[in-house]
């Protein structure tokens, strides 16, 4: 996922940026600014991984392709015979 797809999703959530120090952005929401979001590259680099993960864990943010529904996973463990 791009930067500049990523920057946008957290602007129609409501969040609000401000510079940071180099290439940094510091996104905060108005409800929890105790918790920033701090993105770092051009809008046009690909957003790492850890970055994703931490804008979709977010309650209020549902990833694209979920579709605001959570998917559960069962582990399944090897029964005894």
């Amino acid at each position: 996922m791009k930067l500049r797809k990523l920057k946008k999703i957290l602007r129609q959530r409501g969040y609000r940026s401000r510079p940071g120090r180099g290439s940094h952005e510091v996104w905060t929401h108005p409800r929890a600014p105790h918790k920033p979001i701090v993105l770092c590259g051009s809008e046009g680099s690909d957003a790492q991984p850890y970055l994703v993960a931490q804008v979709f864990k977010d309650k209020r943010i549902s990833h694209p392709r979920h579709n605001g529904k959570r998917q559960l996973h069962r582990r399944t463990s090897p029964g005894k015979h």
